[in-house]
């Protein structure tokens, strides 16, 4: 890599050599020495962004897991929303299934209702029919009766009538026999009288 650093660490051939340099003195001491100082802040630099390149891996192998695992719970979750979804239809279903046989009973027992009503009707309007009939019946024979008693009524004073004028004519007859019996005894009184 660059800076003499590598995956496994850092490349030292030629700072060694400064580095003997540099304490055995010699031309160039400070150059050496500056480059040398140079080239270890390079080094550093080189080892912290390969500390930052771990954490970075780190980071990302933990978002891998983490991934992983939201992966795991969002099929866990598909699976129970498909379960509810199932569910929720096979409800659906079911209630829908129950309320069409409610409304077919509901539409049955209508029918019967209506049915039972109309024949409750009928018998009704038959029977005041038939209240009507012998209501009718009553009043004819109340009439009939009536005038069967009025009839024996004027019968009655008819016969009373008549009995009273046959005792009218009886009585007069009496007194019409009454009176020619005196009659004729005055007369045999008078006949007698005279042959004597």
């Amino acid at each position: 890599m660059a800076n003499g650093v590598s995956g496994s660490g850092v490349s030292g051939g030629s700072d060694d050599a400064d580095l003997a340099s540099i304490m055995h003195g010699g031309e160039n001491f400070m150059a050496r020495a500056q480059a040398l100082s140079t080239r270890h802040d390079q080094i550093r630099k080189a080892l912290a962004d390969l500390k930052v390149g771990e954490d970075v891996r780190a980071a990302l192998v933990a978002a891998e897991a983490q991934h992983g695992e939201a992966r795991k719970a969002n099929a866990e979750a598909q699976k129970a929303l498909d379960a509810a979804r199932k569910e929720a239809a096979s409800i659906v279903a079911e209630a829908t299934k129950q309320a069409s046989a409610t409304q077919n009973e509901a539409k049955a027992y209508g029918a019967t209702t209506r049915d039972e009503a109309t024949r409750t009707l009928a018998d009704a309007l038959a029977v005041r029919g038939e209240a009507e009939n012998e209501r009718q019946e009553a009043q004819r024979l109340r009439t009939e009766t009536q005038g069967k008693h009025d009839a024996a009524a004027r019968l009655a004073a008819d016969l009373q009538g008549e009995l009273a004028k046959t005792a009218e004519e009886r009585a007069k007859y009496l007194e019409v026999k009454s009176d020619h019996e005196n009659r004729v005894n005055r007369l045999k009184e008078f006949l007698k009288q005279a042959g004597h």
